[in-house]
């Protein structure tokens, strides 16, 4: 959010995805706690399981209003992540 200047009210949903590996509490349990996002909607879902693929990884797809064109916009994979899109450097 930060490093494509967006604010909670400009979201306008938070969808979160994670792996089959990953099973101690839903992604969105966390983020209801952070200060502004009282009213973001947000929804869990799971990833396909498909051989190779990234372990224990969580994804994070806001729907956000804003002036920027998709070039623009500055996508963020951490901790081995990039390997999902090693198009896009961070």
């Amino acid at each position: 959010m930060n490093r494509n200047q967006i604010a909670t009210e400009d979201i306008g949903a938070t969808i979160f995805s994670m792996t089959e590996d990953l099973t101690a509490a839903f992604p969105t349990a966390g983020v209801r706690k952070i200060s502004g996002f009282e009213f973001v909607p947000l929804f869990d879902a799971r990833q396909l399981a498909i051989d190779g693929s990234l372990e224990k990884c969580i994804r994070v797809l806001l729907l956000v209003e804003t002036e920027k064109s998709q070039r623009e916009i500055q996508h963020v994979y951490l901790r081995g992540a990039e390997k999902l899109r090693p198009d896009l450097k961070n």
